[in-house]
């Protein structure tokens, strides 16, 4: 069925027609909230053809072609209710953001993060749901003449500032820089002795957790760590014990680093108070001396600390914790040694595990149990995207689980004289017996996320694909001009994501490889600043090349593409729409290097929220690929445009 659907839009659409134009999609109601009585207000984030909300107990409201903004309904004699939001344009990228938008300008714009937690938990809406937040680095105005303070701030959908303190209040005044929330964080520089340390990183890259919380990482020096903040930016405090990441590492009580400047999106599950995990990379956590870029996991479980103290802590060594006091007070587990990542055939490394300030980042499936590791290798001496897998005791098959195919395998060896992968210390080395049945058995079900600290095998990652390594299978080179063979996967520093059905791998490139790269950069190939990596079942990148360039790995064309920003932030809605930001520090860099940039897959779609915190996506009436709910949102549009080598992109004013 789903193969008939994907046919049907390449009929209706044809190959060439899907690039975009003016129109765009996809449309949805976010912020969904009942404000007095009977009224109730949502924020549709782009225009829409057509606007109805299906009331149960009562007639429908057709609110016909709206533009984006904030709209009310009434729910008088109703008990539930659908916003049914419908737009049809091509398929396509489309910029539906302007850097006209005051409200999108930002000088050091480091990370953004959407709300997709379409349900408050108890049957019910959360009204935070497509709320954007955007982490800005300092306090300096925007070339545009927009002042600025250091923090997150907040937007509705539509791209308009909200007050979310203050009943969701339209922000009127894109100068007020009090809309830049830092609750119970340490920001800015740090002078210790005659060293001062830069905290233009700190509010870096952004996550929400379960319970819609905002999760921080500070990749600064001088604030480093993870932050957290109540969904609507009031209160909040160090996830993690100390704020700092100046070497040597603070310790705490047990003579014990408990973490340094967090350079990727944190990784999470549960959410804080609750069950909560962090995974992250680590600029200075070492585990060798000197190395850095680690992957490490917090079982913070419990932990809260909202609205601390300032710290007077100091430890043994006389290093002062000058931040706010409070959080997890425990060591991580190395999930990812990255010293140990497998070389390639011509011996050369897949990861740079320097602490020299590599801007990299990770992204972690959890369906397939893979990390997906990128670095800002300029050169190509190194892979830019390695994908691996975490070592668990009892995971023989490297799958990055201790599951079926584990004893599957196992089994097939008992007897013979076979050392197993990440065999348990102690049980038959050397040799397949039952005892090895035994410990698979007894550790069956770990992951990443889930095993206890003492069965994670992090001195042994499992190497799954490595882009530089592809390069040299496949004979290619990422750079024209330099001497030796270049990974293809040059200047991947900025963010990544997993789109939600498993199907593509976006990355925010830093894209300044001269025009060299002629299989997937500037000088040919997927030419666009943001690019979108199909991925087979397993989570591995399948890519087509023909006459030397890569045709499968679909871009998108930002307003900076190959500006000198090392920010690049990245973000996903629910409705498959994708955010960029882009941070530049360059006293070069022109009004719109300075932006957040939102762009629209296109095509034709039903967007419904329903009053039960339910989402979902349908194609529209007429688009030739059936009634059938999608799946996961745009998935259709994303498998279609990835198709095309790259897409030009029409800002729409």
């Amino acid at each position: 069925m789903r193969l008939k659907r994907f046919l049907s839009l390449l009929v209706l659409c044809g190959l060439v027609a899907c690039f975009p134009i003016r129109s765009t999609a996809t449309p949805y109601a976010s912020s969904v909230r009942n404000t007095t009585g009977n009224t109730w207000e949502f924020v549709l984030n782009e225009s829409a053809d057509n606007v109805t909300v299906n009331r149960t107990g009562s007639t429908p409201v057709n609110l016909g072609a709206l533009a984006a903004g904030r709209y009310t309904f009434d729910m008088t004699g109703a008990t539930a209710f659908n916003i049914n939001v419908a737009k049809n344009a091509p398929v396509g990228w489309t910029a539906i953001s302007s850097s006209s938008n005051p409200f999108t300008n930002f000088h050091l714009d480091n990370g953004v993060i959407t709300n997709n937690n379409v349900s408050n938990g108890s049957g019910g809406l959360n009204p935070y749901f497509g709320v954007v937040y955007v982490a800005n680095g300092d306090t300096v105005a925007t070339r545009s003449g927009r002042a600025m303070g250091d923090g997150v701030y907040a937007l509705t959908a539509d791209q308009k500032g909200v007050d979310l303190g203050n009943n969701f209040a339209v922000v009127t005044n894109a100068n007020d820089t009090t809309q830049a929330k830092a609750p119970h964080w340490t920001l800015g520089d740090r002078t210790v002795g005659a060293t001062t340390y830069g905290g233009a990183a700190s509010a870096f890259r952004l996550n929400i957790d379960a319970n819609n919380n905002l999760i921080v990482g500070d990749w600064s020096n001088a604030n480093g760590g993870v932050k957290y903040a109540t969904p609507d930016l009031q209160h909040g405090g160090p996830l993690l014990r100390f704020e700092d990441a100046i070497s040597p590492l603070l310790m705490n009580e047990s003579n014990q680093a408990l973490h340094g400047a967090m350079v990727s999106r944190p990784y999470v599950v549960g959410s804080v108070g609750n069950n909560m995990t962090v995974v992250g990379m680590d600029e200075d956590m070492p585990i060798a001396a000197g190395t850095g870029n680690h992957v490490w996991r917090w079982q913070v479980g419990n932990t809260t600390n909202l609205d601390p103290a300032l710290s007077t802590y100091s430890d043994s060594n006389g290093h002062p914790d000058t931040g706010y006091a409070g959080g997890y007070n425990s060591p991580p587990v190395a999930l990812i040694n990255t010293t140990n990542i497998a070389k390639n055939t011509d011996n050369s490394s897949n990861w740079l595990d320097l602490n020299i300030g590599v801007l990299a980042t990770m992204t972690y499936s959890q369906n397939t149990k893979k990390f997906y590791l990128t670095q800002n290798r300029n050169a190509g001496a190194e892979s830019g995207l390695t994908i691996v897998t975490a070592g668990m005791f009892g995971d023989y098959d490297k799958s990055g689980a201790v599951d079926s195919g584990d004893y599957v395998l196992a089994r097939k060896q008992v007897g013979n004289a076979v050392q197993l992968n990440h065999e348990v210390s102690g049980v038959s080395p050397g040799t397949v017996a039952q005892d090895d049945l035994d410990a698979w058995r007894a550790r069956f079900g770990n992951d990443a996320i889930t095993a206890p600290d003492a069965e994670v095998d992090g001195n042994n990652p499992n190497l799954v694909w490595s882009s530089r390594q592809w390069t040299i299978d496949n004979g290619l080179d990422g750079d024209a001009v330099a001497t030796g063979i270049q990974d293809v996967f040059r200047n991947m520093g900025g963010e990544t994501l997993i789109t939600p059905d498993g199907k593509y791998l976006v990355i925010h490139r830093l894209l300044q490889d001269g025009g060299t790269n002629h299989v997937m950069g500037l000088g040919g190939g997927a030419s666009g600043a943001v690019i979108l990596v199909p991925l087979d079942a397993n989570g591995v990148p399948m890519l087509t090349v023909s006459g030397g360039v890569i045709t499968n790995v679909a871009s998108i064309t930002t307003d900076v593409n190959n500006g000198s920003g090392s920010r690049r932030g990245l973000a996903m809605d629910a409705a498959g729409n994708i955010y960029t930001t882009f941070g530049s520090t360059s006293t070069s860099a022109t009004v719109n290097a300075e932006e957040l940039q939102v762009f629209s897959p296109g095509g034709n779609w039903i967007a419904t929220t329903s009053s039960n915190g339910t989402f979902k996506l349908v194609p529209g009436s007429g688009s030739g690929v059936g009634s059938g709910a999608v799946p996961e949102p745009a998935s259709f549009a994303l498998a279609l445009i990835g198709l095309m080598t790259s897409l030009a992109v029409r800002r729409r004013r």
